[in-house]
């Protein structure tokens, strides 16, 4: 029994070596990663740059014409309260109450309207943006065999957060923080930038092309 158990062991201690071998022939896959510090990017991105700025002149004239109407209705409060003829309680001064807080209520719903106009072309905006920097990941990705891309923070601590000094503050920078090195064969954040900003370069030479 003794003898047939050894010749089961050895005959198992030879079946087991070729698989094992041919596992060890086959090198498991490394994967190439790549990161891209998105903040950078987004500073960067002359397209980000030109669209904030044409926002802002779009919409001036409406600011401006709210801040106007503000200006009006404090001026009517400041003419009531230095108005003798209009005492409060009175019927005149009720009548110019009424028409003071018509005036602020329908301020109020410009500013309501304004400040949603703005923030859907805003948002619109970042979504196009967003997804004219995934489409550029996908790209340098096919083209360098990088295997995943990892959008990250800038590595470098706010100057807010470090002028202020607030440890919470802080904590919670460091916490964002999940990469901490970077080689620069890894490091696509240039890359990124370069290949959105040619695409808009071409946009700006050819406006019927899409700018993303």
């Amino acid at each position: 029994m003794f003898r047939s158990m050894c010749a089961m062991l050895i005959a198992a201690a030879f079946v087991a070596v070729p698989a094992v071998a041919g596992e060890a022939a086959q090198a498991p896959k490394t994967e190439r990663i790549g990161i891209v510090y998105i903040q950078q990017v987004f500073k960067n991105y002359n397209f980000a740059r030109d669209t904030e700025e044409q926002i802002k002149q779009k919409y001036q004239p409406d600011q401006q014409h709210i801040e106007s109407e503000i200006a009006r209705v404090q001026e009517m409060e400041r003419a009531l309260q230095n108005n003798p003829l209009k005492p409060p309680g009175t019927a005149a001064w009720r009548k110019s109450m009424m028409e003071i807080e018509a005036a602020k209520v329908e301020v109020q719903a410009m500013q309501e309207e304004f400040a949603k106009k703005v923030r859907e072309e805003e948002a619109a905006f970042w979504m196009n943006m967003y997804n004219a920097f995934q489409r550029s990941c996908k790209v340098l990705a096919e083209y360098y065999n990088y295997d995943v891309i990892i959008a990250a923070p800038d590595p470098a601590l706010s100057e807010e957060a470090v002028k202020a000094m607030d440890p919470m503050a802080i904590q919670q920078e460091i916490l964002m923080r999940r990469v901490q090195y970077v080689h620069d064969r890894a490091n696509l954040t240039s890359s990124i930038t370069e290949l959105l900003n040619h695409n808009y370069t071409k946009y700006l030479q050819n406006p019927t092309a899409n700018p993303l």
